[in-house]
């Protein structure tokens, strides 16, 4: 049975940006859009669905992204290490092993 979604789309939307602004070196005015929380997902991760808009010296910048987050509710995992499935993800990325999305 997936997990039922239970995360406010602005608490959400506001802690994706301070978390993005953290972690985007060179990146101001940083904003995140369009915020949708389906109202269920896989089985052990949340997922949002979200615009990013930014400035840097490149210019002006809008992505759809994804975020896949601890879930707030009940869950199948008794605690999560979404740090190792990033760089799981990362190396597959990088080595072409398996299609994924980029990580960021």
């Amino acid at each position: 049975m997936a997990l039922l979604n239970q995360r406010d789309q602005h608490e959400a939307a506001s802690r994706l940006a301070n978390w993005l602004t953290e972690r985007m070196e060179g990146a101001r005015d940083v904003r995140v859009l369009d915020v949708e929380v389906p109202a269920s997902s896989g089985l052990s991760n949340e997922t949002i669905l979200f615009d990013a808009a930014w400035r840097d010296e490149g210019g002006e910048w809008r992505r759809r992204l994804v975020a896949r987050v601890e879930p707030t509710g009940p869950s199948v995992h008794p605690s999560y290490d979404l740090e190792r499935e990033f760089r799981v993800m990362q190396a597959l990325s990088a080595h072409g092993v398996v299609p994924v999305p980029t990580p960021i």
